[in-house]
């Protein structure tokens, strides 16, 4: 099957499906494809790897700002406006991050031009969807640049249709 290896936040980014557009310089083949987290990057923190604009990263910078967490009571004061990004803050703070792993996948839907808040201007936008963490990663294994190719054992098979 089909990987591509990302640092480890953009990884899990895709996985838990926050991340949509995956950025690169090519067009690629539809369908799915296996998330690879690298070895190089590690990381115990997704939610600062947001993009600028984004509503979470405008709540990380606040939090950072004024050194208070989601369990503080001046916090809570912001649960009506930003609830889906405290979620996604307080689930982040509970992750493992693996490295060198095969993580889950996700589905390139197609290959054009976007205005979600993930598109970098000038790249060629791989639209994901249908993103899956597995519930247990495939660790040890060694990522390429590029797609490259790796077959699964069959306990992975459930998360294919």
């Amino acid at each position: 099957m089909r990987a591509l290896s990302f640092d480890t936040h953009y990884a899990y980014l895709i996985a838990l499906g926050y991340k949509d557009i995956e950025n690169r310089s090519y067009n690629t083949q539809l369908g799915e494809l296996l998330i690879h987290s690298t070895k190089k990057y590690k990381t115990d923190c997704i939610t600062q790897y947001f993009p600028e604009n984004s509503k979470i990263k405008k709540l990380w910078d606040m939090m950072l700002d004024k050194k208070f967490n989601p369990s503080d009571g001046e916090f809570k004061k912001l649960e009506n406006e930003y609830s889906k990004e405290i979620e996604i803050i307080k689930k982040d703070e509970s992750m493992i991050y693996h490295n060198s792993a095969i993580i889950g996948c996700v589905t390139v839907q197609e290959c054009k031009q976007s205005d979600s808040e993930w598109a970098i201007e000038g790249q060629k936008h791989w639209k994901l969807i249908n993103p899956v963490l597995f519930d247990e990663p495939l660790k040890n294994v060694v990522g390429r640049q590029g797609i490259f190719n790796i077959e699964l054992p069959k306990s992975y098979d459930k998360y294919f249709v």
